[in-house]
């Protein structure tokens, strides 16, 4: 084994009523940014993320990872976050740019 991966939905309230279609449930920063749940990640909290897990893992000769959606979460969209390094927020228009920008530079990439 040469990696630890941390899987899918690692930042989810594990509370009843959140499931993998689930909103509302996930911790987020200011900026909309996905964070690891302190309940189910103690040694997230006041903001190291996985700093603590990864030393662990890194500690024992394994490589670490964890699984990231690319986008906007919906949920940043829903509390309209302020994206980092901008004036903008995180809006149905702003996810529906980053949807037409990804489409043109996938074309982009074909060609």
């Amino acid at each position: 084994m040469q990696y630890a991966v941390v899987d899918y939905l690692w930042y989810r309230r594990k509370v009843p009523g959140a499931d993998a279609d689930s909103q509302g449930f996930d911790v987020i920063d200011q900026w909309g940014r996905m964070m690891p749940d302190p309940d189910r990640w103690p040694s997230s909290r006041g903001g190291n993320g996985f700093t603590e897990v990864a030393n662990k893992v890194h500690s024992m000769g394994l490589k670490f990872g964890i699984h990231v959606m690319r986008g906007i979460s919906t949920q940043a969209v829903n509390d309209n976050s302020p994206i980092l390094d901008t004036t903008t927020v995180c809006s149905f228009y702003s996810r529906f740019h980053m949807l037409i920008f990804l489409l043109l530079a996938q074309s982009l990439l074909v060609y």
